[in-house]
């Protein structure tokens, strides 16, 4: 088995990581639903690792986005 990747970036990317991350675990300790940001997480991990549709579809079935609205993310 063959290494997995890790995708390098910086800057406002890695920020927005860190904010959307330091939400949620705000959130999580008061109890609240963090599925929303959650879902953003993971939409941008998959950018990152440049996935297609059809990649996120088979890792994550339930893949709630369109094929269009996650062409449409931009990170």
């Amino acid at each position: 088995m063959g290494k997995l990747p890790i995708p390098t970036f910086i800057g406002t990317k890695r920020k927005v990581i860190e904010t959307i991350v330091n939400n949620i675990l705000t959130l999580k300790s008061q109890g609240k639903d963090t599925t929303a940001l959650e879902q953003q997480i993971d939409n941008m991990v998959y950018k990152l690792y440049e996935l297609t549709y059809k990649e996120v579809k088979i890792i994550d079935p339930e893949f709630p986005l369109t094929e269009q609205e996650y062409a449409d993310i931009k990170i």
